[in-house]
């Protein structure tokens, strides 16, 4: 879990996938004003409805949470995105279950915080790897037309101070190109999908809901890269009654083999017809 001053002082149980924007990056206005309707679509355009509908939830349920944290020693000052569940939302629904039933819809409601997380956090991060692009462009830009400005009214002081060496060595000219390159590496620092305490996913495990089978059956371990994996289905009956029964041969679905037949015979073939050939 995360300190006080955001550093990671121990190793998470489980891992809450969440993206760390620099303020470098992005500032809490550009986060209302940029960041978050392009989070609120991409919502809207993910196939995540199948998750949604598994822990009783819609799209207007959801909201991006954005958590603002001091720079540590791995990390800068950064606001720490996720997607998550609308506090109303959550409390009607465990308000609406017993107390029986409100761990399993605690761990549900994980389950699906993490799957949302995990599928639609790195096409946001895809989307701030643009907008950081166009800010270090916009950087590079103003770098290059300011140091072209100084150029020019180092010309034109020269001019007017006349050619000799001393007003040349006082105004020196440089090159925007160099500048503008300077300017790149003052760049904004990159977003980066981390846990919530600003580890990687290398040093978690997947959160137990995620990977347990649910207790009515149904879909297997629910992972980004494979298919569920349904059971075999099984006979009915004491073990004792099927494991001793020999195998049995198998048979065909026919009595006979089928025998071969001629050919199709048409009208422009001879065929032979009381011994003559017709």
């Amino acid at each position: 879990s995360a300190g006080d001053d955001g550093a990671c002082v121990c190793l998470c149980e489980k891992f809450e996938p969440s993206l760390v924007v620099p303020l470098t990056l992005a500032d809490q206005l550009e986060i209302t004003n940029d960041i978050r309707p392009i989070a609120l679509q991409i919502l809207q355009e993910s196939n995540v409805g199948i998750w949604l509908r598994r822990a009783g939830l819609e799209r207007g349920d959801i909201d991006l949470d954005s958590l603002k944290k001091a720079a540590s020693r791995i990390l800068p000052a950064s606001h720490r995105l996720r997607y998550k569940v609308r506090e109303e939302r959550r409390l009607w629904l465990l308000e609406a279950g017993t107390l029986d039933t409100r761990p399993s819809l605690e761990a549900q409601l994980e389950r699906t915080e993490f799957e949302l997380n995990s599928r639609m956090l790195p096409d946001l991060h895809g989307w701030l790897e643009k907008f950081r692009a166009v800010k270090t462009q916009q950087l590079k830009e103003a770098a290059r037309h300011s140091q072209e400005e100084a150029n020019e009214l180092a010309s034109k002081a020269a001019a007017e101070a006349g050619e000799g060496a001393e007003s040349t060595r006082l105004v020196p000219w440089r090159d925007p190109d160099v500048a503008a390159q300077l300017a790149e590496r003052k760049s904004p620092h990159r977003a980066l999908l981390l846990c919530r305490c600003g580890h990687s996913k290398v040093w978690h495990a997947k959160p137990a809901a995620a990977t347990a089978l649910p207790a009515g059956g149904g879909y297997g371990p629910t992972t980004l890269t494979s298919a569920p994996k349904i059971l075999g289905l099984k006979p009915l009956g004491p073990a004792s009654l099927m494991k001793d029964l020999p195998a049995t041969q198998a048979f065909s679905m026919i009595s006979e083999a089928a025998k071969p037949r001629a050919p199709p015979r048409t009208r422009s073939e001879p065929s032979i017809s009381g011994g003559r050939l017709v």
